[in-house]
């Protein structure tokens, strides 16, 4: 399992999503839904401190969103290689 969230710097601020867990099928996943980041009309998410967020186009387009893992768990990935 993989432990990660998103970090969204904006004009206004910088927010730490809620840490997620998933397999790092999921976290791959997530990688590739940021790359298109910057198309979408409304971005949301949950922050860490359970507040909702809803940004618009606008402030999407002068935003940075980064994904950072927090733990990995690497004997997983050597089991599911055997």
């Amino acid at each position: 399992m993989v432990k990660f969230y998103t970090v969204l710097i904006t004009p206004y601020g910088e927010y730490n999503g809620e840490v997620l867990e998933g397999t790092p099928e999921q976290y791959r996943g997530l990688l590739e839904i940021s790359k298109r980041f910057y198309d979408q009309e409304v971005y949301y998410q949950y922050l860490s401190d359970g507040t909702f967020i809803v940004i618009g186009r606008e402030t999407i387009k002068s935003s940075i969103i980064m994904v950072k893992v927090i733990d990995e768990d690497e004997d997983e990935d050597e089991d599911s290689e055997s």
